[in-house]
């Protein structure tokens, strides 16, 4: 028998694999039928209410009489969805969020098994902010993503967490790196990643590959990136490869794109053999609409 916890850590790791490009053919007939297989897995136990909460939800990727066709947004969105319902079902704590100024921003009994991630959205949608500016304090420790409400608190318990607005640099936008790669920061935490197996001269504002913006905006996410505060770099994500980089000002910034902004950039590749980093230089090239 699964539990709880082990059902919100499924949901967790198939979002994110729903958010790499994946063949839509694939979609419809492997990795759409697998999820909807995995999550019946996880039904028998549970409240008679909360499973026909996930089905009305499943209805609308799947729904009867016909094979899966939803989109890979939609199942994305569908996952996101299943996670709130489970994360918030049949709740033993109660969760107080308050401000630095000690008003109360958020009041809610919560199941132990909810992840961090879900009380913070939740904070973020009352206080009308970026979900990714939240951070969440226990005492002088902050809080993560990654864990539950059962880290931090016990059945019956009363939980009070404060949450601070943090300043993230604004680097919404494309950016482009010799000799031939491209990054989209999106502001929601999303990021495109492109190889173009070329090779692009100087400026790149005008060499690179040229796309209007909304169609730069259009591109399905390779992956999620993050401002780490504690170090003041960027850090992510996209198929397989981690990378981080700081935000620097420069004026070559304003010969290769179109800012003095710039990102200078250590890319891990999950193919290199050793540790030691791909160094590259990301120009702002284009707006995000």
């Amino acid at each position: 028998m699964t539990s709880r916890i082990e059902f919100q850590q499924y949901l967790s790791s198939i979002r994110s694999e729903l958010r790499a490009t994946i063949e839509p053919k694939h979609l419809k007939k492997h990795v759409g039928p697998n999820i909807v297989s995995t999550i019946d897995g996880f039904m028998p136990t549970e409240p008679a209410e909360l499973k026909d909460s996930v089905q009305e939800i499943l209805r609308k990727v799947v729904p009867k009489g016909r094979k899966v066709d939803a989109t890979q947004k939609e199942w994305v969105d569908a996952m996101w969805d299943i996670h709130i319902i489970v994360g918030f079902s049949q709740a033993p704590v109660e969760v107080e969020v308050v401000s630095l100024a000690g008003d109360e921003l958020f009041k809610s009994n919560i199941d132990l098994s909810a992840g961090i991630s879900h009380i913070r959205h939740a904070v973020a949608e009352a206080m009308s902010v970026a979900h990714q500016s939240v951070q969440l304090v226990l005492g002088s420790l902050i809080v993560k993503d990654c864990q539950f409400l059962s880290d931090h608190a016990q059945e019956g318990e009363r939980l009070t967490l404060c949450a601070a607005v943090i300043s993230w640099p604004d680097i919404a936008g494309v950016y482009a790196a010799f000799t031939c790669s491209i990054f989209v920061f999106k502001a929601n935490g999303d990021v495109f990643d492109g190889w173009y197996d070329d090779f692009w001269d100087s400026p790149l504002k005008q060499c690179c590959v040229q796309r209007d913006p909304e169609e730069w905006a259009s591109h399905p996410p390779t992956g999620t990136w993050t401002y780490d505060i504690s170090v003041g770099k960027i850090a992510g994500e996209c198929r397989g490869m981690k990378f981080e980089a700081e935000v620097v000002h420069s004026d070559e910034g304003l010969v290769e794109g179109i800012s003095t902004l710039t990102l200078q950039a250590n890319l891990y590749h999950s193919f290199l053999t050793d540790k030691e980093p791909e160094k590259k230089t990301y120009y702002l090239v284009a707006p995000l609409p």
